[in-house]
């Protein structure tokens, strides 16, 4: 493997934007109700603030503790929504730790049927019952409408103590479409979600009439059920057709510590998943990090006759969960069906960390028409790669997967176990253009799942599959960056990854004095543990046949520069006038 970079410096151009601002609100813990709401004389309330505000106002809460529920019902517009935000710079703490839960829902925020309403930078927190069927949430969404945006904001230490196995229930973020017209273009972003006691619940959920919304980059941790879940047939809506999170996007978000053991609701039990689709439909699950929590990602659906489907789970990496990585369909007969989903450039790590026999992927009742591909998939001590312990499951297909384990690899096919990848490939037809090697992971115990840079993972992917327009690999780079793509969640990029940044490279600076030539480059720190090779190459014309390797090139490390270091290449300057130098990064055999 070798390649031929020429080194640059991009310069990014400088944005700006400016609205106009109907009106600019104020409202401080020292504030009054009866003031004008401006900053000189805010309201005491938020309360007060949203029976107030219109379109295009911006609402400013300044740093404090306020003690409410708020109901907003006014809407703003299109390109003019309404704005209720932390002062820049400030936090305002919505504490329900006095308030006492009454029965079904008892949101501290709750907008019912707006659009265009901006939620961001609050923090909630405190809101706690031990009775049953009282539900403590901190933003709730119900209705319908559209354009609603939840940003930047903080949700902890809230939610059921209710001893009962049945009616302890919570939420950190709930939507629930519950009208005929949907809940739509919605925004959940940079959300930061933890200790939540969820009961029967989920610490950010989608449910019923919820269309064409993105959920990205929120973090979810340390929550006694499940992390996000898009769900569909509870009954929500008032349509059955209706009755489903669907056309949605998951993205980017990082989702950990999810753990339903001990919560009354499921004993001993791990059972909570990361991401679930539960009966949602035609959702992209894409680019998100999901580690310690009992399931991975979960697609299924848990009413009898009913499926999820058209997910695309791609891109995400999924490591040392509890009980598996990645589960589909039905948890029994009694449930529903996992149909035309897409599994691809994921990477399963060692999940499965409990050794409950369920493996890096989960094949539970009736799960048809899947197609699993161009995942790296590694499994620990158990060695399984695939659990399948149901018979009804059809036309699914795993291929051009990379599997490695530190013993024989098993499969489990239609309760049959099959070891080795001769073996699996002869007794089920599938993995056919699948490989069994190390993938060469950079850091995985740490976290970090690229590639180096002689992974037989770079460019095996299926050659007949074409990233969808605009998608990016697990670090946001481009999908696509040789002849095929690369097998798991993050494409290598040989100049990345030499010079130790996934920022755009430093300059290269050339300097020349007395006939001697000095190029200064950065690379990794330790780059000779990776077999990089750094080579300075010359050219009077620049014509592609003219470069020449310049021999016996010096180099000088300059000193540490965070991960990297300032590497001085030292050579006599070509007798030419005008010439050009460039570096050749290659990889030694």
């Amino acid at each position: 493997m070798s390649f031929l970079r020429v080194l640059f410096l991009g310069l990014l151009p400088a944005f700006g934007a400016s609205a106009a601002v109907a009106a600019l609100y104020s409202v401080a813990p020292h504030g009054d109700d009866a003031n004008p709401g401006d900053e000189a004389a805010p309201w005491r309330t938020l309360a007060r603030a949203a029976a107030v505000a219109d379109a295009g106002d911006i609402v400013e809460l300044r740093a404090g503790v306020y003690v409410e529920r708020v109901a907003f019902t006014r809407s703003g517009e299109a390109g003019a929504p309404i704005v209720f935000r932390a002062r820049p710079g400030e936090t305002p703490v919505i504490d329900g730790s006095s308030l006492v839960v009454g029965s079904g829902w008892f949101p501290l925020l709750w907008l019912q049927g707006v659009s265009h309403v901006t939620i961001e930078g609050i923090e909630l927190t405190g809101l706690r019952t031990t009775q049953k069927n009282r539900v403590p949430i901190g933003i709730l969404v119900t209705g319908s409408g559209s354009g609603v945006r939840l940003l930047d904001n903080h949700i902890h230490h809230l939610g059921t103590s209710y001893a009962g196995a049945n009616g302890g229930d919570a939420h950190g973020i709930a939507i629930y479409g519950d009208a005929a017209g949907s809940v739509s273009d919605l925004v959940i972003r940079c959300n930061r979600l933890h200790d939540l006691a969820l009961g029967s619940s989920e610490a950010l959920v989608l449910n019923g009439n919820v269309e064409r919304f993105l959920v990205e980059a929120n973090t979810i941790a340390d929550c006694n059920n499940i992390g996000i879940d898009a769900i569909g047939h509870e009954g929500t809506a008032p349509s059955p057709d209706l009755d489903a999170a669907r056309d949605g996007i998951i993205r980017a978000n990082i989702v950990s510590g999810i753990n339903s053991r001990g919560n009354p609701a499921y004993g001993d039990h791990h059972s909570a998943g990361g991401i679930y689709i539960d009966g949602g439909r035609d959702i992209l699950v894409e680019r998100n990090t999901v580690f310690d929590c009992d399931i991975g990602i979960e697609l299924a659906s848990e009413h009898a006759g009913k499926s999820t489907s058209g997910i695309r789970v791609r891109n995400n990496v999924v490591y040392r969960n509890r009980i598996g990585g990645l589960f589909m369909g039905g948890y029994d007969r009694l449930r529903g069906a996992t149909a035309n989903c897409e599994v691809r450039h994921n990477t399963f790590w060692q999940n499965d960390t409990l050794r409950y026999g369920n493996g890096e992927i989960h094949l539970q009742f009736d799960v048809r028409d899947t197609d699993i591909r161009d995942n790296i998939i590694v499994a620990n001590s158990q060695n399984l790669v695939v659990g399948n312990p149901y018979v009804e499951n059809t036309g699914n297909t795993l291929d051009h997967n990379l599997v490695h384990a530190p013993g024989t690899p098993r499969w489990q096919w239609k309760k049959t176990t099959h070891a080795g990848l001769a073996a699996w490939r002869t007794a089920s037809g599938q993995d056919a253009a699948s490989l069994f090697a190390d993938p060469l992971l950079l850091a995985p115990d740490s976290g970090d799942f690229r590639l180096r840079p002689r992974s037989p993972a770079i460019d095996a992917g299926d050659p007949s599959l074409v990233p969808a327009a605009g998608e990016l690999d697990h670090a946001g780079g481009s999908r696509l960056r040789g002849a095929r793509t690369d097998v798991g969640a993050h494409e290598f990029d040989l100049l990345e990854f030499a010079t130790g940044d996934d920022d755009a490279p430093a300059a290269s600076r050339l300097e020349v004095t007395d006939g001697e030539a000095r190029l200064t480059v950065r690379r990794r720190a330790d780059w000779a543990g990776h077999g990089l090779v750094f080579q300075i190459e010359t050219s009077a014309t620049l014509a592609p046949d003219s470069w020449s390797v310049v021999p016996d090139a010096t180099e000088t490390p300059a000193g540490p520069d965070g991960d990297a270091e300032r590497v001085v290449f030292a050579f006599a300057s070509p007798a030419s006038s005008r010439w050009f130098a460039r570096v050749r990064i290659s990889v030694t055999p």
